[in-house]
């Protein structure tokens, strides 16, 4: 077996943090980087629950969580966020 490039190392590295997340938040495992993102930003959930280790609530629409962040004044810094690879792909637009 041929060794893996570094690039191709950190891109399994990548599916495999992401993969946990989509296990902790009970969706299916993705075959790929591509589709773990894609995965991911479909889910709706808020990000200060998601650090806190709450993976409930998980919204069906994005008004959901919009209507539970505002409520709830959990609205997480969009540079902060931003700012880190995996939370960007948990980002709406709230306003």
């Amino acid at each position: 077996m041929a060794a893996m490039t570094l690039e191709a190392e950190k891109a399994l590295a990548s599916t495999e943090r992401l993969n946990a997340w989509l296990v902790q938040l009970q969706k299916p495992e993705a075959a790929t980087l591509g589709e773990a993102r894609a995965a991911l930003k479909r889910v709706y959930i808020n990000i200060y629950d998601l650090l806190s280790g709450r993976m409930q609530p998980v919204f069906e629409t994005l008004k959901g969580l919009r209507k539970y962040s505002s409520a709830n004044s959990k609205i997480f810094p969009l540079a902060e966020a931003k700012s880190d690879g995996q939370l960007k792909l948990f980002l709406k637009k709230l306003f």
